[in-house]
Formats: C-alpha cells, sequence, structure tokens
C-alpha cells in the first residue's frame, strides 16, 4: 500500500464515489469535498500528498482552488491533477496552474496512471 493522501474535490456525487473507491483501491488515503470552500476547508485542517480537484465547482473553479493554497507556505509544494472537460481545455497556455489534467470523460486506467506518475515525480511546476 501507497499511503500518500489525496484530496478529490468533485461536486458530482457519483464521479467523487467513483474516484474515491479507486483511490482508497489502490492504497491511498483519501478524503473528499464537493466545493471549493470545502477543499479549502479541509486543507486547512490536513496536509495532503495530492490535490484531485474539478474544475468547474459550484463556487468557482478548480484552478482558482490550486492557487488559493499555493499561495500558502505549508502547500506551496502541493501536487495538483486538474480534472476538466475538453472544451473548456480549449485557448489555454502552455503554463498551467496544475501539474497534470486529465480530461472527461477518462478511464479509471487513466486515473490510476496520472496520479501514481504524479506522485512518483514528486515535483511541483516551476512557474509556481
Amino acid at each position: 500500500m501507497t499511503g500518500e493522501k489525496i484530496l478529490v474535490v468533485e461536486d458530482e456525487r457519483d464521479i467523487l464515489e467513483l474516484i474515491c473507491r479507486q483511490l482508497v483501491r489502490e492504497g491511498y488515503r483519501v478524503a473528499r469535498a464537493g466545493t471549493l470552500a470545502e477543499g479549502l476547508a479541509a486543507v486547512g485542517s490536513e496536509s495532503y500528498d495530492l490535490l484531485l480537484t474539478d474544475n468547474k465547482l459550484p463556487d468557482g473553479l478548480g484552478t482558482d482552488l490550486i492557487q488559493k493554497l499555493r499561495l500558502e507556505s505549508c502547500n506551496r509544494n502541493l501536487m495538483a491533477i486538474l480534472m476538466t472537460g475538453g472544451l473548456e481545455m480549449e485557448g489555454w497556455d502552455d503554463e498551467m496552474v496544475a501539474d497534470a489534467l486529465l480530461s472527461k470523460p477518462f478511464a479509471l486506467s487513466e486515473l490510476k496512471l496520472v496520479v501514481k506518475n504524479r506522485l512518483a515525480s514528486g515535483q511541483a511546476p516551476a512557474h509556481l
């Protein structure tokens, strides 16, 4: 078992449950949130190795969540994966806020691979 702690922020309950179940099966410790505010609160009380967040949340954007968390010194190196629809990614420049993107819909095997690779790299992006 790997034991890394992951915070998943996703407002669609079925998707959130599916992702969390898969990550737990892979041996990760998982916490969940459904909104940007809940994500901020969760990180305020715990530390995480990885943030996996949807971009469209009821109270803001996942990119905003990543940026807000990385402004805090204790979260500066927090690894982040952004889940987003393909159309949302059009027009984005090369300098991304997230360490990786998962385009919805994605296969659970793709989720496992991206999470494993991000955690194995252990590097936050140089531009943040």
